[in-house]
Formats: structure tokens, sequence, C-alpha cells
């Protein structure tokens, strides 16, 4: 077993207190499941990109469960934790809402992944469409960020896309697809809005059409 941490009961009366808990379990759950895992081509923690998508999810009032699926959305994915180890923590329906958002088979072409992630969504659990959205605005927000900060830095911003399998155009076109996806569920809000702005904010500064969604040309 790789990491469990059991969720205490809930306190009658202290509701509060009981979400603090389970966001604290949540974060220490996946801080030690990333730990030592860099983002892409940065060193800086992995670790880093979960506690932001948790941050999204809440700010924009999705609530504590879908903020601790924020949190756990890529350790199945991408360290040794398993669905088991979720659900015997935080219970199926977080289990179940992590599962939804990790891709199954990383050894596919990005084309075939990022089809199949897509089409999970139409069959995927309410509760793993916040963290969705949020994991899409962090991604795109982080490439705007890591951009300004090779120009500020006087490198070359070319840097930037030699992390990424796929050039501009087609990231852009994925995180359409997302977004339609998600609208095609009935998602709608203040966070399917930021995803659309953060869409279209990557697509003007890389200077391509923003609503295409033809991620697989």
């Amino acid at each position: 077993m790789f990491y469990t941490l059991a969720v205490r009961p809930l306190v009658p009366g202290n509701p509060r207190m009981d979400a603090e808990h389970l966001l604290h379990r949540a974060i220490a759950f996946a801080e030690r499941a990333h730990r030592g895992q860099p983002r892409k081509g940065t060193p800086e923690p992995y670790f880093n990109h979960p506690v932001a998508v948790g941050m999204i999810v809440l700010a924009h009032g999705h609530g504590v469960e879908a903020a601790v699926v924020g949190l756990l959305h890529d350790v199945i994915e991408d360290t040794p934790a398993d669905r088991d180890e979720i659900e015997e923590a935080f219970g199926r329906a977080i289990a179940q809402a992590v599962v939804d958002l990790s891709e199954q088979d990383k050894t596919l072409s990005w084309e075939d992944r990022k089809t199949a992630y897509v089409e999970h969504l139409a069959g995927a659990t309410e509760l793993a469409l916040p963290a969705c959205a949020a994991d899409k605005i962090h991604n795109l927000r982080s490439i705007l960020w890591d951009l300004d900060a090779a120009r500020a830095e006087g490198t070359d911003p070319a840097a930037v896309w030699h992390r990424f399998k796929r050039p501009p155009r087609q990231i852009s076109a994925y995180h359409r697809a997302v977004h339609r996806a998600l609208r095609g569920r009935g998602f709608s809000g203040s966070l399917l809005d930021s995803l659309d702005r953060a869409i279209e904010r990557f697509a003007d500064a890389v200077r391509v059409d923003p609503r295409d969604d033809r991620f697989l040309e």
C-alpha cells in the first residue's frame, strides 16, 4: 500500500472543522504522492499544480469534496497511489472522480490519450467536472506565465514549447474540446466561464483561433 490516511467520521455540529480536516488530509496525501516530482521542464515542485487546482475549485464555490478531487486528480495517473487507497482514505465518490480524470494508458499517442479523455467526460461523475475545468485553467495559465518569465529573464520563449508533445494550436484546440465536452454535460457557471477566458487568452497569446476544437489535426 502506497499511502493511507483514513478520514475520521464527521463531527456533529462542526462541519467547518470536518471540511478543514478533509482538506488537510488531501493536501498531505497529494504532497506525499508527488514528492520529488518536478513540473514538466521546470524545477518547480509538481505538487504546486494540484494545490492550485484545488484552490481554483474552492474559489469558484464548488465545495470541499470537489477541491479534494482537484488535489488528488493526478495521483493515480502519475504516482504509485491507486484507486483503492484513495477510496479507503476519502471514500468511493472521490475515488471514482479521480479515476474519471486519469488517463488510463499513457503508452498511447497524445491524440489517442486526449481523445479518450474528452470522450470519457460524457460519462464522468459530476464531482469530477470542477477539477477537470480547474486543471485545464491552471495548465493554460502556467504556460503563459512561463512564457512571460522567459521573456523577462531574456531567455528564448521557444524553449517553453520544447516541453510539450504538440504545438500551441493543438494545445489550444484540445482545451476547447474539453470546454465543449463539459458544457455538453450541462456543466456551467463561473468556473466554466473562467476556462473559456483562459482559452481565449492563451489562443490570443499564441495567435490561434480560440473556437477551434480540432485537436486531432
